[in-house]
């Protein structure tokens, strides 16, 4: 064996003298090692978050999402804790001490219903904001520390009709002025205040999309944005795609039933500021992404570790879509190739009669998690999956409602599906529409934890295995603490993985800390850290296993 590779987790390996920027948690070893891929089990009431909550059957002017789910430290103490969202704009924040969830309520009242909430540090002072978006309505609400928040503060609003529903929003420094921007997902349009979603698909109204500048101080409203013609639009991302120090603009379509009546997916390429504004170019057709996924959780990732940024996301159909980078050859739609499709015949929890005699028999994917959940070197997929809402309530479904959720785990060369192995993709009748990973006890195994609009919060167990590891903590420059739209690069045992810090993706926002399972390699060979002004901070030759803290110089 090679002396500088030892069994993860156990034992010491060399460390070198690290640069000023790096810090070094310390070493977490696992006294009881899981093997294998059957290790989830649901314990959210033994953790203390099992709480129920009603349901609205009311039609909505928007269509909404409820139990939106952010894992986030908000309180600074090292533990991840988290937010769960619902449409009233109450949010419950989850305290995590060791593992354990403590529930408080984050009363504040909002002008209007409200579609997802977020949690981002817009004044480097090191603790996430609150942030709320709903009716042309965009609202942030400021961490006072000691689990504190002011009152709301209006980003921007627009009380006359039409009004555009916002159900998502992302936040990244797209003009390069140290602090975070925000990009509002344009969706349905509402006439008036006693609108509801219209049941027929060609009487959908498609929005732009907003983007609004953070000076600082203040907020300002730079345009609309979109594809042609407008998409409804649910996710978004701001993403380096092409690792020249500028954010580009990646906007995720929706409900892909006609070529003629909704857009594409819009890629609006960063050519740098003018003026103060970011030179946008939307070229989604020259490179291969103009799609019609309908697009409702996303992946933002290498996935084929060549080097380059790869976008996947889930859709309408019986496989997520996975656009693999190729360089000057645009993007290529492999989610088929990778294994990442389902088969709704195939478990034993299928009902008796399939496919039913009624309705659309399709498997509708929504938030997605790409993470090494074993920490085995390889990533896994997951997916949740429920029934398109009609009219915005998930009550009243529009296609079969055995919708299961799915597990897939990487191997060299794709992924394979273990739903049933792993304990996660069980039968459910939840309408499931977010999931985020974290975790929660700093075992170094990342718990997945889903939100339903009809059921409890679900939080799956996930035991520490032999599998090495590291969570990369970035701390940015400016009001961007966070350095989302960072790049991480982690090479261990031959192998580089990459990734971009990012927030919020439909309803979920995973934590900020970035994950890198290492699998028996124990060693990591360099980290090198990349943030969006091009200050690079690298470290090498130092053991995994551990939480790393990486400071812009």
């Amino acid at each position: 064996m090679n002396p500088l590779v030892v069994l993860a987790c156990s034992g010491a390996a060399p460390e070198a003298l690290l640069p000023p920027e790096v810090t070094l948690g310390p070493r977490v070893e696992c006294a009881d090692p899981v093997g294998g891929f059957g290790r989830f089990t649901e314990d959210a009431a033994d953790r203390g978050a099992g709480v129920g909550h009603d349901v609205d059957e009311d039609w909505g002017a928007c269509p909404y999402m409820r139990s939106g789910l952010v894992a986030q430290d908000m309180d600074s103490d090292g533990d991840v804790d988290v937010v769960l969202h619902e449409t009233d704009g109450a949010l419950t924040l989850y305290v995590n001490e060791g593992g354990q969830l403590t529930a408080e309520t984050v009363t504040a009242p909002t002008p209007r219903d409200v579609y997802a909430t977020s949690a981002v540090d817009l004044d480097g002072d090191g603790l996430p904001e609150l942030a709320v978006v709903g009716q042309d309505l965009a609202l942030v609400s400021w961490n006072l520390g000691e689990r504190a928040f002011s009152d709301w503060e209006e980003v921007f609003r627009q009380d006359e009709y039409p009004r555009r529903c916002h159900v998502s929003m992302s936040w990244g420094d797209i003009d390069g002025d140290g602090d975070l921007d925000l990009a509002l997902p344009g969706a349905d349009e509402v006439t008036d205040a006693d609108a509801v979603m219209p049941s027929g698909l060609d009487v959908w109204t498609a929005t732009p999309d907003r983007l609004i500048r953070n000076d600082g101080d203040s907020w300002t409203l730079l345009g609309d944005y979109g594809a042609e013609p407008d998409a409804i639009s649910l996710v978004h991302a701001f993403t380096d795609r092409d690792k020249d120090g500028d954010l580009d603009w990646f906007a995720g379509t929706d409900r892909k039933m006609s070529e003629d009546a909704y857009g594409t997916t819009a890629f609006h390429r960063n050519d740098g500021v003018e003026g103060g504004v970011p030179v946008l170019v939307e070229d989604a057709a020259d490179i291969g992404m103009d799609t019609w996924a309908a697009a409702m959780g996303m992946v933002v990732a290498d996935v084929d570790r060549d080097g380059l940024m790869d976008y996947c996301v889930s859709d309408f159909a019986d496989q997520l879509r996975c656009f693999i980078n190729e360089g000057v050859a645009g993007y290529v739609d492999a989610g088929q190739a990778l294994g990442l499709a389902v088969d709704l015949g195939a478990y034993s929890y299928t009902p008796d009669e399939w496919p039913p005699g009624w309705g659309t028999v399709s498997w509708v994917s929504w938030a997605l998690v790409y993470e090494d959940l074993d920490n085995d070197g390889y990533d896994d997929m997951a997916a949740v999956a429920s029934t398109v809402p009609d009219r915005g309530n998930a009550l009243y479904g529009q296609v079969s409602a055995f919708q299961p959720n799915v597990l897939w785990a990487g191997v060299y060369d794709g992924f394979d599906e273990v739903s049933e192995e792993s304990g996660f993709g069980a039968a459910s009748s939840a309408y499931d529409a977010s999931m985020v990973s974290a975790d929660l006890d700093g075992d170094g195994f990342r718990e997945l934890i889903v939100g339903s609009h009809t059921e409890p919060l679900r939080i799956f167990d996930n035991p520490c295995g032999e599998g090495s590891w590291l969570e990369v903590e970035v701390v940015g420059a400016d009001r961007n603490a966070q350095g989302y739209g960072t790049r991480v690069e982690v090479t261990a045992g031959g192998e580089t993985q990459m990734r971009e810090v990012h927030n919020l993706f439909l309803v979920s926002q995973n934590p900020a800390p970035l994950h890198f399972g290492l699998g028996d390699v124990d060693l990591v060979d360099r980290l090198r850290v990349i943030f969006q002004d091009g200050e690079v901070v690298e470290a090498e030759h130092f053991a995994g296993c551990r939480t790393v803290r990486v400071e812009h110089p």
